[in-house]
């Protein structure tokens, strides 16, 4: 490949050696040892001017004082990264970035937006690199992914680098660039699923609102009624293009935390039937499923004994289920599938001794068990003559399936 010069006309000339001369603009690439060179003129040995009038007001400045830094920057621009050459002596160049910062950022009116691309994190790790045309600029981290936890912030650049989305920001008075909208608090608006990201400090997926905006993080825990993976995130929620509607609560966005979903939340009391669709089988063959609510579309733990028919490409068919758990902090909901509900019964020690000894019921109470069988056949659970008192608060549950098995005895 040749190298060439473009000239400010679009004038395009061959280049040869030795043509290097102060104010031209070259392109910094990496050469076969990984190194920092010119593109077109790999024999330079390059170093960044140490003039400090030359890096003045330049925010990325830092960034050329480590080749780390800049192997990273130049990685950042696909291998070419536009420079200018300040001097040149013999093989010798040193450049800056005095054409290539954009002070003329400042010139625009506050208010306005621009549209750009991240291209990567900056060395600071609370940075983004960020295109906008030719200008290559340094933008907080928060002001293009609201909410983002701490050490996903690489994760985030290099996700919306290989997606291309477009950014919107808007010029504030100082001629920085700040998020284009902030959502007021307790606001209700729908979103776009745009990456999963995972990390030590959290689990979840950056979204877009559909009318444009900042990129906001949404924790997989405020997704749905059940713990979601990685895996059930990217198939279901990314892959699936799904649109959320989502609320800006004090902690951040959520969906549970919509204020009709957490009122049909409320309205789940267990025994309280629900129809939901299964999403996905168990992994490891249980009779654990991942399911969602028919009306809504948010996630909950589903339970079957029998196998459920799920095709790969098929929305399964929805059916009634039965709301077997439900807990507050945080917000959690387990179904069942109809009449397979099982319960939970508090019982004296003394129930589980009887039942290894098989004795159903120990001599000191069999008086009690005479009484029950009475009030089975009379509808009397207690004898006031007996001096057997209805105030007595002693209470054993006896559980089955048939009304007539279900009975409470009063000690």
């Amino acid at each position: 490949m040749e190298a060439v010069w473009l000239h400010p006309d679009n004038r395009i000339e061959q280049a040869t050696a030795g043509q290097l001369k102060t104010d031209d603009v070259v392109l910094l690439g990496l050469d076969q040892k990984n190194e920092p060179s010119i593109l077109g003129n790999a024999g330079a040995q390059i170093t960044p001017t140490d003039d400090p009038h030359a890096w003045a007001d330049d925010p990325l400045a830092y960034e050329f004082t480590d080749v780390k830094r800049l192997i990273a920057m130049i990685g950042y621009c696909q291998g070419g990264l536009p420079v200018t050459i300040d001097s040149v002596d013999g093989e010798r160049v040193r450049f800056s970035r005095r054409l290539q910062h954009a002070p003329a950022l400042k010139s625009l009116r506050p208010g306005r937006l621009v549209c750009g691309r991240v291209l990567g994190l900056l060395s600071d790790q609370t940075s983004f690199l960020f295109r906008v045309g030719s200008w290559l600029l340094r933008v907080g981290v928060e002001n293009i992914v609201c909410g983002l936890p701490e050490g996903l912030a690489k994760a985030a650049a290099s996700a919306l680098f290989q997606r291309d989305e477009p950014v919107w920001l808007r010029v504030d008075a100082a001629g920085q660039l700040r998020r284009a909208q902030a959502e007021s608090c307790h606001e209700t608006f729908r979103v776009r699923a745009v990456a999963m990201l995972s990390g030590r400090n959290g689990l979840g997926v950056i979204v877009r609102p559909l009318h444009g905006g900042t990129f906001h993080w949404l924790s997989a825990s405020k997704m749905g009624w059940v713990d979601l993976n990685e895996r059930q995130l990217s198939r279901h929620v990314v892959a699936a293009g799904q649109i959320l509607e989502v609320t800006n609560a004090s902690a951040g966005l959520s969906v549970i935390d919509v204020p009709n979903l957490r009122r049909f939340f409320e309205s789940m009391e267990p025994g309280k039937r629900v129809r939901v669709t299964p999403l996905e089988r168990p992994s490891d063959q249980g009779t654990r499923y991942l399911a969602c609510v028919y009306t809504n579309g948010v996630p909950l733990e589903l339970h079957s004994n029998r196998t459920l028919e799920i095709l790969e490409d098929e929305a399964a068919e929805p059916f009634f289920a039965e709301v077997t758990h439900r807990t507050w902090d945080p917000p959690r909901l387990q179904v069942v599938e109809p009449d397979s509900r099982t319960y939970e019964i508090h019982l004296p020690l003394w129930v589980p001794e009887a039942m290894r000894s098989r004795e159903a019921i120990p001599g000191r109470f069999k008086k009690y068990g005479e009484w029950y069988n009475a009030g089975l056949a009379d509808g009397t659970l207690w004898n006031e003559a007996d001096g057997i008192s209805p105030s007595l608060h002693y209470i054993l549950l006896v559980g089955g399936r048939s009304p007539r098995a279900c009975c409470t005895i009063l000690l």
